[in-house]
């Protein structure tokens, strides 16, 4: 049997992990239900996603991670294609990344989409893997760095998709 000194300590180690792990919810991770097939097969109408937020110190956004972020109080989840500075060009139903071919199966567009951008300070060109599903960049401009939710690390439901995010491109530089 318990005395009243175990029961204390229980009910303070309890009331610890639970503030813990608000603490850790609050500040450091969010959830998001993907809305629309926009990024097929990366991501599924329905799938349930953790994200690493943005603020937190060690979350650097760069190329070719999958974020989350607000455009006309809706959150959307694309690509990063493109970072301050680079240069993203469609030519030929081809991507290029300061001049580099980027080759994956997702990206083959149209001779339409030809085009052209320099990404501006703070800002982000991004991109649905679902190309020909996909309102992106190529439709609403770059994104604003303020505007970045955080970079998707998992999905977690359903539980017959859970996995931990890997980049798609990870063999590319």
């Amino acid at each position: 049997m318990m005395n009243k000194k175990q029961i204390i300590e229980i009910i303070l180690a309890s009331f610890s992990a639970v503030i813990l792990a608000g603490f850790i919810r609050i500040f450091f991770f969010d959830t998001y239900i993907v809305t629309n097939k926009s990024m097929e097969p990366t991501f599924f109408e329905g799938d349930q996603i953790l994200l690493l937020k943005k603020n937190f110190i060690f979350n650097r956004i760069k190329n070719f991670d999958v974020i989350v972020f607000n455009y006309e109080d809706t959150n959307l989840v694309k690509r990063v294609i493109g970072m301050e500075g680079d240069k993203v060009e469609i030519k030929d139903g081809d991507l290029y990344l300061n001049d580099e071919l980027i080759e994956h199966k997702y990206y083959i567009f149209s001779n339409k989409d030809d085009s052209f951008y320099i990404v501006g300070n703070n800002q982000y060109f991004v991109l649905g893997d679902n190309i020909n599903m996909s309102e992106d960049s190529r439709y609403f401009g770059f994104i604003d760095d303020r505007d970045i939710k955080g970079k998707v690390i998992l999905i977690f439901s359903p539980k017959s998709r859970f996995q931990l995010f890997s980049n798609i491109f990870h063999n590319h530089k």
